[in-house]
């Protein structure tokens, strides 16, 4: 079978069809959903739009901006399976895959400059400075919070 009978009921069924002009609509929901206020979605959608464009074919449909967005803050905010979103947005697993490994690439590449500015040597030491008077933490340049993050020691280097 070349698709799925569920995932062909796309158009009629997929959660995102009825529900992201609803959620548009209230922005408490909004926020809720996709983890962003309505107008940092916009306007992070029309930063990314030019790249997350894609042309139809005969074969089938291409996915939306708006639908590749809400699909990769869906992942990476309830961090659901690739195979537990293809019941919400009924696409395969695959193009699921495919949508959030391009989208997460588009955001970096677009906004990388933005929000990782090149660092200099002044930056750093404004940073550190502020985290010896907010935390008296000194020679500190960044945190992490409320994430795990799993990190593989260098060779031996001990425990």
């Amino acid at each position: 079978m070349w698709v799925h009978p569920i995932i062909l009921q796309l158009a009629s069924k997929c959660q995102f069809v009825g529900l992201y002009t609803d959620l548009h609509a209230h922005p408490v929901k909004f926020f809720n959903y996709c983890r962003m206020s309505v107008a940092t979605f916009d306007q992070l959608l029309g930063e990314l739009r030019p790249a997350l464009t894609f042309l139809d074919t005969n074969m089938r449909w291409s996915v939306s901006p708006e639908e590749s967005l809400s699909i990769t803050l869906r992942y990476l905010a309830t961090g659901k399976s690739f195979s537990s979103l293809l019941f919400e947005f009924r696409m395969g697993t695959s193009t699921i895959a495919g949508v959030v490994r391009s989208t997460c690439a588009t955001i970096w590449l677009r906004l990388k400059a933005l929000v990782l500015p090149h660092p200099t040597r002044q930056k750093w030491l404004g940073i550190a400075q502020a985290f010896l008077e907010g935390a008296q933490f000194p020679n500190c340049i960044g945190a992490f919070d409320g994430k795990h993050i799993r990190v593989k020691k260098p060779p031996n280097s001990g425990s």
